[in-house]
């Protein structure tokens, strides 16, 4: 593991280890918690480059990684829970129409009968004798 100056800040994988959780939560909470939401993720407060040993045995520059104040990180996460809980109901609150499927069953069951009676009436058009009705 990277380990960057304190002064600096700590990366993603000491962000991770931090919190207990794997890399890959660090990514989808930058990606998430953008600066539009109630409770973005913390601004990075710089990005570094390590000179380290490479795998040949010559000595080259690290990626570049973002580096975040750790306080930040720390007063972000306890609120983390409550802004989670926020906007879990207010998605839930709010009913995504899908085109097509009606979004209550006394609607659907409407347009059901709708639908049955169209094609009695066709059906009675072409053959002359209607669907057998199916009571609900």
């Amino acid at each position: 593991m990277i380990t960057t100056d304190n002064r600096v800040g700590i990366n993603q994988k000491e962000i991770a280890a931090l919190f207990n959780v794997h890399q890959s939560t660090v990514s989808n909470w930058r990606r998430r918690w953008t600066a539009d939401t109630e409770h973005p993720f913390p601004a990075p407060t710089a990005k570094m480059s390590l000179w380290i040993l490479r795998r040949g045995g010559g000595m080259g520059w690290s990626k570049p990684f973002l580096c975040y104040n750790r306080d930040d990180m720390l007063g972000w996460h306890t609120g983390l829970r409550a802004a989670k809980s926020r906007r879990h109901s207010v998605a839930m609150r709010t009913a995504r129409a899908r085109p097509g499927i009606p979004m209550y069953p006394d609607r659907a069951l409407a347009e059901i009968r709708k639908l049955r009676a169209e094609v009695n009436g066709l059906k009675v058009l072409v053959r002359g004798k209607p669907i057998d009705d199916i009571n609900f």
